[in-house]
């Protein structure tokens, strides 16, 4: 009797090793499907976001971008074809209008369906004219924070939502820059 309840304890604590080891063993593979580690490899979004700076990026298939949210994606067709992206580039990018909205740039303002965006968030005012045109469905007009120095929508067109690999949420490194990107 004691023989049978040791051989089941052991079978628990094996059967409970192995549980344990195939979950360790998978947690890196769940990660990287739902979290995207990216360098930020231009001066395009700054002040908010600088060269070299470290982000973490959800990879959520639920997502849909809202007005005001950052982020990274595939370079589309319209990027490869105006400014020599690489299929494989990733951007990141302000989703500034989604669907249905229109959207303009004049006299350094971004209007929105007519009304002026608050962009504390900018180095400069742009100093460009753009639209006004209706965002298609399934697309978002993106700019970078640093308006003048960023290959974005005013360049290239609307980002398709195929393209979008998900939503920058951190600053992780460096130290002394980590901080929450959304809100």
């Amino acid at each position: 009797n004691h023989a049978s309840q040791s051989a089941k304890m052991l079978m628990i604590v094996v059967l409970g090793s192995l549980v344990l080891r195939l979950s360790i063993g998978s947690l890196p593979m769940w990660i990287d499907n739902a979290v995207l580690q990216c360098v930020v490899p231009s001066e395009s979004m700054l002040p908010t976001l600088q060269v070299d700076d470290r982000i973490f990026v959800s990879r959520n298939p639920l997502y849909y971008p809202k007005s005001g949210d950052i982020v990274v994606f595939r370079a589309p067709p319209n990027a490869i074809e105006n400014v020599g992206a690489q299929a494989d580039d990733l951007f990141v990018k302000r989703i500034i209008a989604t669907p249905g909205q229109k959207v303009s740039v004049r006299e350094g303002n971004v209007l929105v369906n007519n009304v002026p965006l608050d962009e504390a968030y900018i180095n400069a005012p742009a100093n460009y004219r753009w639209g006004p045109e209706l965002v298609p469905p399934n697309a978002y007009f993106v700019l970078g924070d640093n308006r003048i120095a960023s290959a974005d929508s005013h360049v290239w067109g609307f980002l398709p939502r195929e393209f979008i690999v998900g939503e920058a949420y951190k600053i992780y490194w460096p130290a002394g820059r980590v901080r929450s990107l959304q809100g």
